[in-house]
């Protein structure tokens, strides 16, 4: 397969890929299903229209890479920077994925939508969460720090400890059984 040229409307599927073979690759309109492309090279690859399903892109190396308008659907996604990505046009969909210990630092992620997906440990300090559908995550020991959280939904999300004194959580929604991650540093006993 020629990777000079972008590849168009392609199906992967079972496949394994290591190193830099993928490096800068240029995909769109694609799918990749049960695709292993962890510790991949995927460093300025530019994935646009581009569908994920049940693949592992774990550690994989994603500096400069382009994701616009990508779903990942039942992928691993354990320990990816984000933050190193290409920012323009972000927008990703992650739905029954894990995303433990991935950092978004400083991203905006305002076209973004996770649901149904683990994030153990997620890096979001300083990200543009404003508006995001954050449903039914773990969020347990993710990072809060300085956050946008303005109109977000957080509903069914639990495990997280989010404080309203250094994050903006105007207008965010959230359940009843989650209440406690906003009053945690108060030691409130809360029935």
């Amino acid at each position: 397969m020629n990777f000079n040229e972008p590849i168009f409307e392609k199906t992967f599927e079972n496949k394994t890929l290591q190193g830099d073979e993928w490096r800068s690759v240029d995909l769109e309109g694609c799918i990749l299903r049960s695709v292993d492309l962890s510790s991949t090279n995927l460093s300025e690859a530019r994935f646009v229209d581009t569908e994920f399903v049940d693949c592992n892109l774990s550690n994989a190396k994603i500096h400069q890479a382009t994701f616009q308008d990508v779903t990942f659907r039942h992928c691993k996604l354990l320990g990816l920077p984000f933050d190193r990505v290409n920012k323009f046009g972000f927008s990703v969909v992650f739905e029954y994925c894990q995303l433990d210990h991935s950092t978004f630092f400083h991203l905006d992620l305002r076209q973004c939508t996770f649901k149904n997906s683990r994030m153990i440990g997620v890096d979001l300090a300083e990200a543009d969460l404003t508006e995001v559908r954050m449903i039914q995550c773990d969020l347990q020991d993710a990072i809060f720090d300085g956050t946008q959280l303005e109109n977000a939904d957080l509903r069914g999300s639990l495990g997280f400890v989010i404080d309203p004194e250094i994050n903006k959580i105007r207008g965010a929604q959230f359940t009843m059984d989650s209440l406690s991650g906003l009053l945690q540093k108060y030691q409130l006993r809360i029935e």
